[in-house]
């Protein structure tokens, strides 16, 4: 028997989508197996992830779109069950949240 020790919950805060898959995805794909119940906060858009120059501000909402759904993809394969996104505008992070 391990004594490694798994939680009952936990929370992932992170400022982007894909961040707590680069970060964290393993621990928590790993913790949700054994039956914690894991809950996904994603506190920006990700509105402003990408680099081609042809996409001006009006793909911004379509891109936070894609970014969402990106992210709820990526908690089915981990195991989280319930995602949180607060949508804040991707950059624009204020240091008093």
């Amino acid at each position: 028997m391990s004594d490694e020790y798994i939680p009952k919950i936990a929370m992932s805060i992170h400022a982007h989508p894909d961040d707590q898959e680069f970060s964290i995805g393993g621990t928590l794909a790993k913790w949700a197996r054994a039956g914690c119940q894991i809950i996904s906060v994603t506190i920006t858009s990700g509105d402003s992830g990408s680099n081609d120059p042809a996409k001006d501000g009006s793909y911004k909402a379509e891109l936070a779109q894609l970014r969402e759904g990106e992210q709820l993809a990526a908690n089915k394969v981990l195991g989280v069950k319930r995602a949180i996104f607060l949508r804040y505008p991707d950059g624009e992070l204020e240091p008093t949240i």
